[in-house]
Parts: structure tokens; sequence; C-alpha cells
């Protein structure tokens, strides 16, 4: 899967790209191009350079990010939008998967090398949601998930499996798999299953719906659930993703760290062993060669706002003890 920006360096893409959504004045040499937008009274107020993240500023309304988060602004579109749009305008096609298997059957699967795993995730087009309902859900709105969060995020429903619906995407936008919640109160089970399946190492939940949020963030907060990353947007912290487990892939640790954070906060489940925590920071760590970028651990160690044995998640007990936990729980290793 090649990320959208290289194609956009290559010949005149980028240009393009800025000629299709309006912006005048278009000058490019080696290292940037400089262009504006059509009621600005200076032809060279929006730089954008000829990097690997495209860094973008329009120094005219103080906006700075990539070009994504340029057009973001300035149109005001959503990041899959502007993706969608750029792939159409460049004739990029996607590659959908023509028929999937069942979760129940697929479940106990032999995994893939992780290796070969970023040449097999396969992407579906933004219809293949239309099987299932597009309604927001009662139990997500009981734990915190208010409606416009569910909204945003295409939270639906399949009627065949009673299970809510959760959509996830790659780093361009696409929808890559669908995970169900369970929606009854059995006890036995399994509460998530994919419903279409993919693997969670090659993706990260909200890198889409948080983009604008998560480029150059002071923190992101990395926890193991969607309802995390939901609960969380609920109470108004928008740079926030999902690893879908406790895994942690060396493809997603590249592409947090490509959106540039000052600090990483890992938020795992209450009771997850400090051993793999730690190993989950030494992976990051191996990735930090020259460049600076703190990285921190959501710890109740005396379990005074989360119950012992609760297995909870730092959002699970709402805003005010999430508040506490990430004032006076967060410890930097």
């Amino acid at each position: 899967m090649r990320d959208i920006k290289e194609i956009l360096l290559d010949e005149d893409n980028l240009e393009k790209i800025l000629e299709h959504y309006g912006y005048e004045n278009i000058h490019k040499t080696n290292k940037e191009i400089r262009c504006a937008r059509g009621d600005d009274s200076n032809p060279t107020s929006i730089r954008i350079k000829l990097n690997d993240n495209l860094t973008s500023q329009d120094f005219a309304r103080n906006i700075s990010g990539d070009i994504f988060t340029l057009i973001m602004s300035h149109k005001n579109l959503e990041f899959k939008e502007v993706i969608q749009e750029i792939k159409s305008i460049l004739g990029l096609s996607l590659s959908y998967k023509k028929k999937t298997k069942s979760a129940f059957s697929t479940l106990f699967g032999r995994i893939k090398n992780q290796k070969t795993m970023d040449m097999n995730v396969e992407i579906y087009p933004e219809e293949i949601l239309d099987k299932y309902e597009n309604v927001w859900n009662k139990r997500f709105l009981d734990d915190n998930i208010s409606i416009q969060t569910q909204i945003k995020f295409n939270i639906g429903y399949c009627n065949n499996t009673n299970r809510i619906t959760i959509p996830w995407r790659n780093i361009n936008g696409e929808i890559v798999g669908v995970m169900g919640r369970d929606n009854t109160d059995l006890a036995e089970g399994f509460k998530y299953l994919p419903l279409i399946t993919f693997p969670k190492s090659m993706s990260l939940y909200g890198y889409s719906e948080n983009y604008i949020n998560l480029l150059n963030a002071n923190k992101i907060y990395i926890f193991e659930s969607e309802k995390s990353v939901l609960q969380a947007h609920t109470m108004g912290y928008y740079s926030c993703l999902a690893l879908g487990g406790n895994a942690l892939s060396d493809y997603q640790i590249k592409n947090i760290l490509k959106l540039n954070p000052k600090e990483i906060i890992l938020g795992f489940d209450e009771g997850l062993d400090y051993e793999i925590i730690q190993q989950r920071i030494n992976s990051i760590k191996g990735y930090l060669v020259l460049r600076e970028c703190k990285i921190g651990i959501i710890h109740d160690i005396n379990n005074k706002y989360i119950e012992k044995g609760s297995k909870c998640s730092p959002t699970d007990m709402g805003k005010e003890v999430f508040k506490k936990l990430i004032q006076e729980c967060i410890y930097y290793k």
C-alpha cells in the first residue's frame, strides 16, 4: 500500500490537486510550492514543502499541518473526503474484495506473517457499509459515546448478527474492515468479532477521523479498544488512536511517529502485565533515533480511580476520572 503523499510528490500530481481545489499563483521550486487562495493579497501566502510529510503553512490564516489538513481547513472537508477526491483526480484505483468470509469461520484462522500483510490488506468502497443499518446505538450512548460521535465514526448496526458495526480505516481513510460488537447482555461468547476480517496490525483506529487533531499533536493517546477512542472523542479529546488490542506493530509505530507528536501516552486496560507495557515502550523507543518524543503511560498505581481487576480502560469511568488520570497518573519512561 503506497502512501498517498509519495504519489503526490511524483511529477506534477501536487499541482493538479492544488488547481482542482482552486489555489492560484502556483509556483514550484526544488524544495517547495508557493501558492495562494483567490482572495489573498499575497500570492505566496501558502507554502507546501516538498518533503515526505508535505508540511504546509498558510501564513495569512495561521494554519499549519500538511497538505491534507490544509485542504480540510480551507474547504471544510473530512480527511477521507480529501483522500477520495485526490484518488479520483489522479486516477488511483482501489482493490475491492469481491467475497468476504464469515467472521465466525475465520476467527481461528491462521494469522498471516506480518511481513506480507502490507500487500494483502483489502480495501473496500464506502458502499460496503450500505448493508448495515445507518443508526446510532443506545448501548453505546449509555456507555458514554454520544450520538454525534457515533455518526462521525459511521457506527451502524448489522441486523443479521445483532451486532453494532464499527468500521476500521487505513491511514488513507479507506475502509479495510468492520468489527461487530454484540448487542446483548450475554455473559458467554465474544463481545467483539470481525464482520469483515482484516489485520489490525496494519491499521490504527481513529487515524482518519481524528487526523486533523493528531498531526503535530502535543499528546497522542494510544488505547486498546475502539470504544476508548469513541468515549474520548465524546469527552472532547480528539488526538486518540486505538490498536484493537495490546499488541503494537512496527507499522503502527511508524505511522504514529509520522504524525510528529511531542508525546505518546499509552493507555492500556487495567491489569495488563507491566512486562508487556515495557515491551511496547521499548518498541517505540527503537524508532526514536535522532528525534525527540516523550513516552508516557497512564498507570493508576494505587487503583485510586480504576478498580483492581476491573480490566477497565482509562476512559471507561467517564470524563472526570479520565481528567484525573491524565493529570495525576501519567508516568514518563
